[in-house]
C-alpha cells in the first residue's frame, strides 16, 4: 500500500501561446494483495490505485501538440486501475482481466521514465490514436491481457482493450461502457532483454509492438468512414557505460521509432532518443542527469486542416532528478519546443520549471 504526491511547476518564458506558469499535481493511492498469502490461491494477485489531477495545463501555454508534463489531465479523482493476474506454469504465463494501463507493460524503456514530456513514455503516434486515446494516463479501459515467457530472454504480451477509454462526453469521473461501435484495441509485442538484468551493467531491451483499432474511424482527407487504423513501433534501450564501483551507476541509452496510419492520425510517424546518467556527480549517487529529444511528423492532411506550414513538431529536453529529503525528491526541468503546432503566432516555446516527488 502506498501513496504519493508528484507537484511541478511549469513557465512558458518565451514564444508559445502564452508567457504564464503552471501548478500541477496527482495524488496517486496503489494497493496491491498477493491472494496467496490471504486466501492461499497461488499465483494470483489484486491490484488497486486510485488517482488525482489538479492543476492548469501546461500545454494551453506552449501550443505543443504533443504537451510537455505527463501528469497533465482534466482535473477529477477516481479508480485508475483495478485488475486481477493469475500466474500459470510456473509463471511461464499470465492472464490479467480489468482497468489496465496499457503503457505499464507496453511500449515502455526504464531509461526514457526520468523525462517528463509525455512522448517519453509512450509514443506520441501511439498516444494519439482512437477516439479518446488508448488505455493509458489519464483515461483506462477494461482489458484482457495476456503474457507469455517464451525463453530466458524473449516475452510476448497481447492484449484487447474496450476501444474508448473513459467518455467523449464526460471527462471526469469512471465511465465503464462496452459498445459495438466503439470496437476494441488491440495490442501486441515482443520484447528481448538478453539474460533478464535489472537496469544497470549489462542491461539492455529491445522490442517491437503493433496496435490496431476494429472500429471504423474518419479518413482525415474526406471524412468518410474506414477501417485499418494501425501502428508499429520499436524500441531499444542499453546501459552502456557503468562505473566500477556502482553497477546501477553510468550511462543508458535509449531510441524509438513508431508509425501510425496517415489515414486517421495527425501524426504519421515519430522518433525519439535521448540518454540518461545515474550518479554523474561524485557522492551523489542517485542523482540522474538527462537530455533527450521526441519529434512527429505531422500528416499533410492535418496540417492543411490547421493551416499549419511545419511538417515537425520537435522538443528537446533537459533534466536533472536530485534526492533532496529521505521523503522529497526535486526535478528541474527544461523543455525547448520547435514549432508548437497550437501557437500559431511563433514558432517556438521554451519552457523552464521543477517536479517535486513525495513518497508520503
Amino acid at each position: 500500500m502506498g501513496v504519493a504526491y508528484v507537484g511541478e511547476y511549469l513557465s512558458n518564458l518565451s514564444g508559445g501561446i502564452d508567457r504564464k506558469g503552471t501548478y500541477l499535481d496527482n495524488f496517486i493511492f496503489t494497493c496491491g494483495f498477493d491472494m496467496d498469502k490471504l486466501v492461499s490461491i497461488s499465483g494470483m494477485s489484486v491490484y488497486l490505485s486510485g488517482l488525482g489531477i489538479n492543476g492548469g495545463l501546461p500545454l494551453e501555454k506552449t501550443g505543443a501538440i504533443q504537451g510537455v508534463s505527463n501528469i497533465a489531465g482534466e482535473n477529477h479523482w477516481k479508480l485508475y486501475e483495478a485488475w486481477i493476474e493469475q500466474n500459470l506454469f510456473s509463471e511461464r504465463f499470465s492472464i490479467l482481466f480489468g482497468l489496465y494501463d496499457l503503457n505499464s507493460e507496453f511500449d515502455v524503456r526504464e531509461s526514457s521514465g526520468i523525462f517528463l514530456n509525455p512522448s517519453f513514455g509512450i509514443g506520441y503516434d501511439f498516444s494519439q490514436s482512437g477516439q479518446n486515446g488508448p488505455s493509458i494516463f489519464p483515461y483506462t479501459s477494461l482489458a484482457l491481457r495476456l503474457k507469455l515467457k517464451l525463453s530466458q530472454s524473449f516475452d510476448f504480451i497481447a492484449a484487447v482493450f474496450d476501444g474508448v477509454p473513459g467518455s467523449l462526453t464526460n471527462e471526469k469521473g469512471l465511465h465503464l461502457e462496452l459498445k459495438k461501435d466503439e470496437g476494441a484495441l488491440i495490442s501486441t509485442e515482443l520484447i528481448f532483454s538478453p539474460d533478464e538484468k535489472e537496469f544497470g551493467k549489462d542491461y539492455s531491451k529491445y522490442s517491437i509492438g503493433g496496435w490496431y483499432y476494429t472500429a471504423d474511424y474518419e479518413n482525415t482527407a474526406d471524412g468518410s468512414k474506414q477501417n485499418g487504423n494501425y501502428g508499429v513501433y520499436i524500441n531499444t534501450e542499453q546501459f552502456i557505460y557503468s562505473e566500477n564501483s556502482s553497477p546501477e551507476q553510468g550511462l543508458a541509452v535509449f531510441g524509438r521509432f513508431g508509425i501510425a496510419n496517415i489515414n486517421f492520425n495527425p501524426s504519421d510517424y515519430s522518433i525519439l532518443g535521448g540518454a540518461n546518467y545515474t550518479g554523474l556527480i561524485p557522492s551523489r549517487d542517485e542523482d540522474v542527469l538527462g537530455l533527450a529529444f521526441t519529434s512527429i511528423h505531422l500528416s499533410d492532411e492535418f496540417r492543411q486542416a490547421q493551416e499549419f506550414e511545419a511538417s515537425f513538431e520537435t522538443i528537446l529536453e533537459l533534466t536533472y532528478s536530485f534526492q533532496a529529503l529521505n521523503w522529497l525528491r526535486l526535478q528541474p526541468d527544461l523543455q525547448y519546443i520547435f514549432n508548437p503546432v497550437a501557437a500559431s503566432n511563433s514558432d517556438y516555446a521554451f519552457t523552464a520549471g521543477i517536479r517535486a516527488e513525495v513518497a508520503l
